[in-house]
């Protein structure tokens, strides 16, 4: 459920699995980066994602991600 959240710029529900206590996976920040959902990336890194992690990506993290937008 994070996932798709992240990958669908759901804010709102990200939060509320967090809340819930939802494990923070690094595909999700990198989602939510490599879509462009800036304000989940900051959600997610304030709940302790990694925004260095490139966890399979070529290369890319998150942080690479943000800085292209």
């Amino acid at each position: 459920p994070l996932m798709r959240a992240c990958e669908d710029g759901d804010l709102e529900q990200a939060q509320r699995l967090i809340d819930k206590g939802a494990n923070i996976h690094p595909e999700a920040i990198l989602q939510a980066a490599e879509k462009g959902h800036a304000a989940i990336v900051e959600l997610l890194s304030k709940g302790g994602g990694d925004i260095n992690n490139n966890h399979g990506w070529g290369g890319f993290t998150a942080l690479i991600f943000a800085s292209e937008e």
